[in-house]
């Protein structure tokens, strides 16, 4: 594997594991279940792409380990996304995007690449929901009436803001890289390379965030005290 490709891979690592870590070491009882489950997928996505460098170091194809991972990573964001959801409208959009999404799977592993192959189609229809359901995501807090607290210092703002940033430069990325492979464009990897790094920073970045941001709005509570009843009359997180 090539140095720079190897640099990249340790950034990567690093940033999962960073919110992985995070995650573990700030959740707590009180936390909603999707923030649980947005751990869970943290340190699974660290497993994931650990497995995958390793078997690219070793001459394996990793289009395996992605196409079976990353459509149960995409459905998690996309229920996380709106099942906090303050509106009606917001749910059921969400619930809509989550079935054309895995519809569009189902059809893109049928008619296109073996799923041997990294399947480039499913990725960006993932992509794309995942972009249309942050920006509900978005206009559902804007819209929250109940809600007075800044957006800075709600947790789902700041994971939106990373899905909404993340999936735009990836889908940059994967969009044009067909044209560039045809097109035998001699620096297309390191066209690539400075929309990843910014890709995954805003990922995970956002995901740190919005860890430490959950846990200064659900401090420890004192000793004999019933947190999540004293936390069930706050505002939605």
């Amino acid at each position: 594997m090539p140095i720079s490709l190897t640099i990249y891979a340790i950034y990567c690592l690093t940033l999962i594991l960073a919110s992985a870590v995070t995650g573990c070491c700030l959740m707590r009882r009180s936390w909603p279940s999707r923030y649980k489950l947005l751990v869970i997928m943290c340190c699974a996505t660290f497993l994931v792409e650990t497995f995958s460098t390793y078997s690219m170091q070793h001459g394996f194809k990793p289009g395996y380990i992605y196409n079976t991972w990353l459509p149960l990573e995409t459905s998690t964001i996309l229920f996380i996304l709106y099942s906090r959801a303050a509106h009606g409208w917001t749910r059921r959009l969400g619930r809509v995007l989550l079935g054309i999404y895995l519809a569009g799977v189902a059809v893109s592993y049928i008619f296109f690449p073996p799923f041997s192959e990294f399947n480039t189609q499913a990725v960006l229809t993932g992509l794309f929901m995942q972009l249309f359901a942050s920006c509900a995501s978005l206009a559902d807090m804007l819209q929250d009436k109940d809600n007075e607290d800044r957006l800075s210092v709600r947790p789902m703002f700041w994971m939106a803001i990373a899905i909404l940033c993340s999936c735009t430069l990836f889908a940059v990325i994967f969009s044009t890289r067909g044209l560039l492979i045809n097109a035998q464009f001699p620096f297309g990897y390191y066209f690539y390379m400075p929309f990843s790094y910014a890709a995954n920073t805003c990922m995970y970045g956002g995901f740190i965030a919005c860890f430490i941001t959950l846990k200064k709005r659900q401090p420890d509570a004192p000793a004999g005290i019933n947190l999540p009843h004293l936390h069930s009359v706050r505002p939605r997180n």
